[in-house]
């Protein structure tokens, strides 16, 4: 329990966020821009539901899902590729400040004895395990049960540890390759999210990191005031309020050049 405490201070002023600069919020809503640079409200909604969905406890039985980050492939030379820089994994250190997450190698997890293992550092006061960039021979079925079961962890020379599917953390992979596997015990267990690679261009253009697009400070950094740090919780709740409403979406809704 006291591992689930945030150690910081949310000061509710509704007033105060109608003004002065969101820095989150915008930072969410460039990972949602279409190919013209434009926002897609669709991506843009998606991405609030899937967020509010992780930042969530609840547990729906028939819809547990592992969410996928993913860049959006714009042009066809890029497929194949591992660019990144796009701020998926930023994203998840951010959702930290609300979680207890533990971040995973996803290089790493592959079809092998080893990973019997790979998530011997996860307790049941986890409520995020993120696979980070996760590679396209990223081994998606060896997490089936976790997703969908009951949460099994695997100690050297202890035995298995169960954290009952009801109260079991959420998954999400960041990745910039499809993973394998396209068939409905792949595609039922997803939440796909294709992010827009706004942030690697600017990067690639003016040199710009994320930092320097938002007022020049770290997101969710000490240098943050009081004021960001209320929008940044004011708009995770009303992500979870989103995903309460509506639910996850029902279809994937993939790019043609993921497809």
């Amino acid at each position: 329990w006291n591992d689930l405490i945030s150690k910081r201070e949310y000061h509710p002023g509704v007033s105060e966020l109608r003004s002065g600069d969101r820095h989150f919020q915008d930072f969410v809503t460039n990972l949602c821009r279409d190919t013209e640079g434009e926002i897609d409200d669709k991506a843009y909604e998606r991405l609030r539901i899937t967020l509010g969905y992780l930042c969530h406890r609840r547990h729906k039985e028939s819809q547990r899902k592992c969410v996928v980050l993913m860049d959006r492939l714009d042009d066809d030379n890029q497929i194949g590729k591992s660019n990144g820089g796009t701020g998926k994994s930023l994203l998840i250190r951010c959702l930290s400040e609300v979680l207890n997450v533990i971040s995973l190698n996803g290089k790493a997890f592959k079809k092998s004895t080893e990973d019997r293992f790979a998530l011997a550092g996860v307790t049941e006061a986890h409520e995020l395990v993120s696979f980070d960039d996760a590679s396209e021979r990223f081994s998606f079925e060896s997490i089936f049960p976790h997703i969908t079961g009951n949460f099994y962890i695997r100690r050297m020379r202890e035995n298995p540890v169960k954290i009952p599917g009801s109260c079991a953390p959420k998954i999400v992979i960041t990745t910039n390759h499809p993973l394998e596997g396209s068939d409905i015990s792949h595609r039922r267990r997803q939440v796909l999210v294709e992010v827009s690679p706004y942030y690697r261009e600017i990067l690639e253009k003016d040199g710009k990191t994320p930092a320097d697009v938002h007022g020049g400070m770290e997101l969710c950094g000490d240098a943050w005031s009081d004021h960001d740090w209320n929008e940044f919780y004011q708009f995770i709740f009303d992500c979870i309020q989103i995903y309460l409403k509506k639910g996850l979406p029902k279809q994937n809704e993939e790019s043609a050049n993921y497809k």
